[in-house]
């Protein structure tokens, strides 16, 4: 099991914040050991003795330890039942209350800390109370637009399809597509991805150098899914995932709208509709490049095709099209800045 020392990812961090109420005596501690912090220490300082893990010599530090505990899956590496009863003497002897550091229901925490309206949700968008018109779906839309930036990513994504359904429900679609980036129901190029992910490395080299390398191993993994210049919706919530820790962690969640773009904004630029159109209207040629069909079919690359490489002119259409998709990679590359020129 991990600890908040050893998840140098962050990735169970983001999943602590995701489902527990984080109290304010952590949120202002100066600092949650680290490794450096805790290396020293004595073995009575740790929960779990025989791993030294767990550290619980201050309040943040046990309350950070237990929520760790408590949000990771016993079955998968469980330590024994000793760890809890220190972790819970621990709590009681800082006055923290072990229960509050166990997971809650994520869209009934988010949704009533948002909007104040009881929403529970147990595995299906119908099983709400509180939300009973489209007057009510409009006021936790606006309260999660506007106050985007205080929750997790993936709390905002999980009530953001939970809004869309509902909006679909009531027949405002109009709503319902405003919530596409929330809700993860996207693409966005590769280059974005990349410039996102450059931009927090940066900021992270001149604040926590220790985010570069899980941020340089992202950045390999967004250029090798690159997808004809896209980049896959499975590879972007990663990624969305990723930058809302390192966002927080840095601060630059203060600053969104002010010149620092949120997760969603970074990365998802293009919603579902336009992906299809784009793929429908665009042709991907043998060396990668992906070129308009509409350009392809103006007059005069029509001309250059005709002289240049002959591939006849007043071919329909569709033939015309098959014999350029079916170029050597060589002659793709000429067609391509043939068309780049002409645009």
């Amino acid at each position: 099991m991990e600890d908040s020392v050893s998840d140098k990812s962050l990735i169970l961090f983001n999943k602590v914040r995701n489902v527990v109420d984080i109290p304010g005596h952590v949120k202002e501690a100066s600092v949650v050991s680290e490794a450096d912090d805790v290396r020293h220490l004595p073995t009575a300082a740790f929960a779990d003795t025989v791993n030294r893990k767990f550290p619980i010599h201050t309040k943040q530090d046990t309350w950070m330890s237990s929520a760790y505990f408590n949000c990771q899956d016993k079955e998968a590496g469980f330590i024994g039942d000793s760890t809890e009863k220190v972790l819970e003497g621990a709590c009681k002897m800082w006055g923290i209350d072990f229960e509050s550091t166990k997971p809650t229901p994520v869209i009934q925490k988010q949704a009533a800390a948002v909007a104040n309206v009881e929403y529970v949700y147990d595995g299906s968008v119908e099983a709400s109370v509180g939300v009973y018109n489209m007057a009510d779906v409009k006021t936790l839309v606006d309260d999660l637009q506007k106050n985007a930036a205080q929750y997790p990513w993936e709390t905002r994504h999980s009530l953001a399809n939970q809004l869309q359904h509902l909006s679909n429900h009531f027949g405002d679609h109009q709503t319902a597509n405003s919530l596409f980036k929330f809700a993860g129901q996207g693409a966005g190029s590769t280059e974005d991805a990349l410039k996102a992910i450059h931009i927090r490395r940066v900021n992270a080299g001149q604040k926590a150098d220790g985010l570069v390398p899980t941020l340089d191993k992202l950045a390999m993994a967004v250029a090798e899914a690159d997808e004809e210049g896209l980049t896959h919706p499975q590879m972007l919530y990663k990624v969305a995932g990723v930058l809302d820790v390192v966002d927080k962690h840095l601060k630059l969640d203060a600053h969104y709208g002010q010149g620092v773009q949120s997760p969603e904004d970074s990365l998802y630029t293009i919603s579902w509709e336009k992906v299809a159109s784009f793929k429908e209207n665009s042709l991907t040629l043998s060396n990668g490049s992906i070129v308009n069909k509409a350009m392809l079919l103006a007059n005069p690359i029509r001309e250059y095709m005709d002289t240049c490489l002959g591939i006849d002119k007043t071919a329909s259409d569709n033939e015309y099209m098959q014999q350029v998709e079916d170029l050597s990679r060589d002659l793709a590359t000429h067609v391509a800045k043939q068309v780049q020129e002409l645009v």
